[in-house]
């Protein structure tokens, strides 16, 4: 039997996700994001918007594929 389809959508505080990178610092940010992503996040006039964006499609993807609330 097939797995229904199901999709996912997040939204994700600028502010919190702002405040957790200047509060633990790498530590958050590798836990969470690629090193990839970080460069392409830090290059960024609107760094911590971009860091949101993934970390908000990181929960969505996560909550659909488990269909429930997502945790890292």
């Amino acid at each position: 039997m097939v797995a229904p389809f199901k999709i996912g959508i997040d939204i994700v505080s600028v502010r919190r996700v702002r405040e957790a990178i200047e509060r633990q610092g790498s530590r958050f940010l590798d836990r969470i994001f690629t090193k990839a992503e970080q460069a392409y996040c830090n290059q960024k006039r609107n760094k911590f918007e971009n860091y949101a964006a993934r970390f908000a499609a990181k929960e969505a993807v996560i909550k659909a594929k488990k269909g429930g609330r997502g945790r890292y």
